[in-house]
């Protein structure tokens, strides 16, 4: 129910009546008897004579998206109590563990990096709002090699983040691995960096492609 909906009232009567009212379910479902369908003696339904898809005023196969498709008629060729097998074939699912879960964050504060068809985003936030986002830069040379504490361009060294995130790129997907992965697998590597080390900065980043 929208917050803002001016007769919440009127909207929980009427989202009640379309799960719970069978004729009205009909209605929405299969159009108007006797002009959208008829009704067989065993009580499937079916098009009037001369009536079939192509030429129908109402008719469709969206029923999964209205709301109780299982309180009205059903169509020849479907099992008269599809409708009861089907709700209790749900009711006897099992139910998945994630179900109703939502994770609660308020205690938290994080900061961690957006990974995009450029260069990754550092971001941080606390519980109302981000507080600080950057893009971050990349070394332009080839990192030679790369250890727990750097990595080494020609013959200078980079101090790496104790936070540093490394992922290897696949296709268009980075996927997360550990940096003892990254220095043991056949990589070339782009190290992306906050500021300059002079001010503090560290390599926050670390894009692992096969060679």
């Amino acid at each position: 129910l929208n917050q803002a909906s001016p007769d919440p009232i009127a909207a929980v009567q009427l989202m009640n009546e379309l799960y719970t009212d069978p004729q009205l379910s009909t209605l929405l479902i299969w159009g108007q008897e006797g002009k959208d369908y008829v009704a067989d003696h065993d009580g499937h339904i079916h098009f009037p004579e001369g009536v079939d898809s192509q030429n129908a005023e109402w008719y469709h196969t969206m029923n999964w998206e209205l709301p109780n498709q299982y309180i009205a008629p059903v169509w020849v060729g479907d099992p008269l109590d599809l409708g009861p097998k089907t709700m209790e074939f749900n009711a006897n699912a099992a139910q998945s563990l994630a179900m109703g879960f939502t994770f609660d964050n308020s205690n938290y504060t994080a900061s961690g990096f957006s990974l995009t068809v450029g260069n990754p985003v550092q971001f941080a936030h606390d519980d109302k709002e981000v507080t600080f986002a950057a893009q971050l830069s990349s070394y332009p040379s080839v990192i030679t090699e790369l250890t727990q504490s750097h990595a080494v361009t020609g013959d200078k060294k980079y101090l790496l983040s104790d936070k540093v995130k490394v992922f290897r790129k696949q296709d268009f997907k980075y996927l997360e691995m550990s940096l003892n992965e990254a220095i043991s697998g056949s990589y070339k590597y782009t190290c992306y960096y906050d500021k300059t080390e002079d001010k503090g900065g560290r390599i926050r980043v670390i894009i692992c492609t096969s060679k």
